[in-house]
């Protein structure tokens, strides 16, 4: 539409500018008009196809008028067809039900008349079928149908005589299976223990079967304690095989007691399920367990009685609270050693029995959270767990009092770089969480490794770090003085005790390190290897993290023992050769220049020093004392460099000797020595200049990858070891704290 109207045209330009707006609106509504006539062909199309659709349309309409009716009709005829069928449904169950009653009518007259006969030929099993089959009627609905054809009298009397006959066969039933169970005749006990499910007697046979198997239970265990505890006494003087086992007598008689226990399950669970359903089983367990739960405490009891535990805990108690007072009654650790692999033994059985019972009611498909709950709040969980605190503290008594024998009696065997300790120490270690892993108890195996990691830690720790307590470090200012004297005191051979004592202190510690990663990787394969729950495996990874956690101390007394051993006995024997170095100018002159005494003289000291320490440590200690060791002597020569002056000519010199030095060190050890000597050589560098000003080339960033160890500070402090360098050229030189590179 235009923008413009005719009235609002003043001038020429107003009237152009409508002329142009007119003109568009034409063209667009010409395309407009153009469009529509293109879509009239198609329109008429369209028209023509729906003509030619009408008469189908009508033909269809009729059709469909034609197939409602149909519809409609069948649909009548259905409705009278499911009527029809839902009477026929109704006439089919009325005339089952019309059966069954007369099946059933039939079933109480056979009932009736097979009963008593079947009872009184001893034909029980049949008889028991009997009944069942008449406690399966419906007396009410048997009797509605009588009621019909005037026989409720006859349904009446039939019901009555089978009730009398139902208390009569119970009554018979029971006497039977008492008989067979004085008799003992396992034959009949299990004919009669079918029948009590047939005759709705369900809980009275479990409970009667339970009688008979938990008597037998008891009879077997007083016999087998008895005659064990005779056997025992018999052969307590002779090497026959009950008297090898004497020490574990009870374990013994506990796990046969356990083995009886578990036959009887074998033998009548599967005759639960099929007689009595699985639902009776753990019923069956619980009454099996409280006689089992008897058993097991009076054996205990015998044991406690007849190993004396509750003296021996009372005394090792008093023991370990008082260690540390002299004149305290200490037990032998070596009588217990059997009574705890006795006690293990006790428990690790348990366990087992524990297992086998779970595994059966697995087979069963039973609720494993039920009978889990009978077996660990059963009186045998509760007196096994006594058992495991008293194992608990006899075994740390033992792990404690047998390591302080292997320090008492440790000594060096001849030609021996350790002693006995390291390795006695953990056989007890190993033997002790070996046999708590064996009880199958793991709050027994936590509480041996928290124990271990203590003993390790405070105790064993203390023992291996005692030899440097007792041998302190030489100061290297009194060295002169030792030295001075050494004819006086014998210092050689005192040199060499010295050398050999802390020579074995070190491969003791290296050793005993070794031992910490060995037990801890058995201790990880043991663990990998037990089934248990997520919560039992993360208690025992805890424990165990404790126990790695040792290796950190024990590595530091490693560290402090290396450099105990380096200050007290290498260094000793070295510094005197190298505080020859200050004795001597190193002002020289050419002719000086060949002159190798100094170096010859410290490479005599080295060599005998370190040929000494290859001798007095192990193999895996070796390489790092003597990495550890040329690092002191690289800052004894430093020490020495700062207290005397040079020339030119003289810290060439220095730069020559440093490089024997340390090319004697490298053909000693397969370690790098190079950078230990770094400093030092770097003053040897600075010293050999010929002018001052050299050293801001070597110093700034254009000198290449050259790492600097002495800071710009040093680097002055070691030109005024110069006397030919002015120190005031030295003070002047400019050397950027951010080019040094330590």
């Amino acid at each position: 539409m235009a923008t413009l109207s005719l009235s609002s045209v003043r001038d020429m330009e107003s009237a152009r500018r409508l002329y142009e707006d007119i003109e568009k609106e034409e063209a667009k509504l010409e395309g407009e008009l153009d469009k529509l006539l293109e879509q009239q062909t198609q329109m008429d199309i369209q028209i023509s196809s729906f003509n030619q659709i009408i008469p189908n349309l009508e033909s269809l309409q009729s059709s469909s008028q034609l197939l409602s009716g149909s519809i409609s009709k069948a649909s009548s005829l259905a409705n009278t067809i499911s009527h029809k069928v839902h009477s026929l449904d109704t006439a089919k169950r009325n005339v089952y039900s019309a059966l069954k009653r007369v099946d059933d009518i039939i079933d109480l007259k056979t009932c009736v008349s097979g009963v008593k006969q079947t009872m009184d030929s001893g034909d029980f099993e049949l008889a028991a079928n009997h009944i069942r089959r008449y406690l399966d009627l419906d007396e009410s609905v048997l009797l509605e149908s009588a009621a019909d054809g005037d026989r409720t009298d006859t349904v009446s009397g039939s019901f009555a005589l089978l009730k009398e006959a139902e208390v009569r066969l119970r009554s018979i039933i029971c006497a039977k299976l008492s008989e067979a169970i004085e008799r003992r005749d396992k034959e009949s006990i299990e004919r009669f223990v079918k029948l009590f499910p047939l005759i709705n007697l369900h809980e009275e046979g479990v409970d009667m079967l339970c009688d008979y198997l938990n008597r037998q239970i008891k009879e077997f265990s007083i016999e087998k304690l008895e005659t064990s505890i005779r056997g025992s006494s018999q052969n307590v003087d002779t090497a026959g095989a009950k008297g090898n086992r004497a020490g574990v007598l009870y374990a013994d008689i506990l796990m046969s007691v356990y083995e009886n226990i578990a036959s009887k399950h074998d033998q009548y669970m599967p005759l639960l399920r099929t007689c009595y359903g699985v639902q009776w089983i753990v019923p069956f367990i619980r009454k099996i367990q409280a006689e089992c739960d008897k058993q097991v405490e009076i054996i205990l009891q015998h044991m406690a009685e007849d190993r004396m535990l509750e003296h021996k805990t009372q005394t090792i108690g008093i023991a370990l609270n008082a260690r540390h007072t002299a004149g305290a009654i200490r037990p032998d650790p070596r009588e217990l050693d059997t009574l705890l692999t006795e006690l293990s033994l006790c428990s690790s059985r348990s366990e087992l029995y524990y297992k086998f019972v779970l595994k059966k009611t697995q087979n069963f498909q039973l609720s494993e959270s039920d009978v889990l709950e009978i077996l660990k709040t059963s009186g045998t969980s509760l007196k096994v767990q006594e058992v495991i605190g008293w194992y608990i503290l006899m075994e740390n008594y033992f792990m404690r009092e047998t390591l302080q024998k292997a320090v008492s009696v440790d000594q060096i065997e001849e030609g021996q770089l350790i002693s006995n300790l390291p390795d006695d120490a953990f056989f007890v270690f190993q033997k002790s969480l070996k046999r708590a892993f064996s009880s199958s108890n793991i709050d027994c195996s936590c509480a041996m490794i928290n124990n271990t990691s203590t003993l390790l830690l405070k105790e064993f720790k203390e023992e291996l770090e005692q030899p440097l307590i007792d041998q302190p470090t030489t100061q290297i200012g009194g060295i002169t003085d030792m030295f001075q004297s050494s004819a006086n005191k014998s210092s050689q051979t005192a040199s060499d005790d010295l050398w050999r004592t802390l020579g074995v202190s070190c491969s003791n510690i290296e050793v005993s390190c070794q031992n910490i990663k060995r037990l801890i990787q058995q201790l990880q394969s043991e663990i990998s290897l037990l089934k248990v729950d997520e919560i039992s495996r993360a208690k025992l990874e805890t424990c165990l993290a404790e126990l790695c956690s040792t290796t950190g101390p024990f590595q530091e007394l490693r560290m402090n023992a290396i450099g105990h051993f380096i200050e007290s006995a290498m260094l000793p024997d070295v510094i005197p050769a190298i505080d020859q170095f200050s004795t001597v100018s190193h002002v020289i002159e050419e002719e000086v220049m060949s002159d190798e005494t100094f170096v010859q003289k410290l490479a005599i000291s080295l060599s005998r020093i370190i040929d000494k320490t290859k001798s007095h440590l192990l193999a895996s200690l070796y390489n790092e004392t003597i990495l550890q060791f040329t690092s002191e002597v690289a800052d004894a020569l430093e020490k020495q460099v700062f207290k005397s002056n040079f020339n030119q000519l003289g810290g060439v010199k220095l730069d020559r000797d440093l490089r024997q030095i340390v090319s004697f060190l490298s053909e000693k050890t397969e370690q790098p020595l190079r950078d230990k000597f770094t400093r030092v050589t770097q003053m040897a560098i600075i010293l050999s200049l010929d002018r001052v000003g050299e050293v801001e080339d070597y110093w700034s960033l254009n000198s290449g990858p050259t790492r600097w160890y002495l800071t710009a500070k040093d680097i002055k402090g070691v030109l005024h070891l110069r006397k030919d360098f002015r120190p005031e050229d030295i003070e002047t030189l400019k050397l950027s704290p951010r080019m040094g590179r330590h």
